[in-house]
């Protein structure tokens, strides 16, 4: 865990699941993180309580953005910075049958929605990556030469193409 390195006062990790809480809880026992179980939508930190916040592989499964924006936007401190990751595309959103049968609903972005989604709740882009070719589901499942082949592809592939998107964003004051 990258972040264990950057000496934060505190780090929280928060989960609707009991069952990912208990398995992070397992895996970094030793770590000084304070682990609790939260609703995106009505968390129980007090506001302003974070300089910087880490969303991975949260944001696309909400169809209400905006309510998890608003949460977002209450719990960041002015100037503080969230980390957030978008899709672009998903064959889990082409049908019923994918989403049913590679685990559920998804939600995409374009590039406007997450712009208004920022400037809705008060905060200005900092940067953005885009990244992974395919659905980050299928790299589990690929020998590692074809992994390989893929990430190497990645440097070449037009961003428009890619899956996933990393957004940096800042709070504004």
């Amino acid at each position: 865990m990258h972040l264990l390195g950057f000496k934060f006062d505190r780090l929280s990790a928060a989960d609707f699941s009991d069952a990912m809480l208990s398995l992070c809880q397992t895996k970094y026992r030793d770590e000084n993180i304070h682990f609790t179980k939260q609703d995106i939508y009505h968390t129980s930190f007090d506001d302003k309580a974070f300089s910087c916040l880490l969303s991975s592989r949260f944001l696309f499964h909400s169809d209400e953005q905006n309510r998890v924006f608003k949460e977002y936007s209450r719990i960041i401190s002015p100037g503080g910075f969230l980390i957030a990751d978008t899709l672009s595309w998903s064959p889990r959103t082409w049908t019923r049958v994918f989403s049913t049968r590679l685990g559920g609903q998804l939600y995409t972005n374009s590039e406007q929605s997450v712009v208004q989604l920022a400037r809705n709740h008060d905060f200005s882009i900092l940067g953005v990556k885009s990244l992974l070719i395919l659905p980050s589901f299928f790299y589990n499942f690929m020998p590692q030469p074809m992994l390989n082949f893929f990430i190497w592809l990645e440097h070449y592939w037009p961003d428009r193409w890619m899956t996933k998107r990393m957004w940096l964003f800042q709070k504004n004051n």
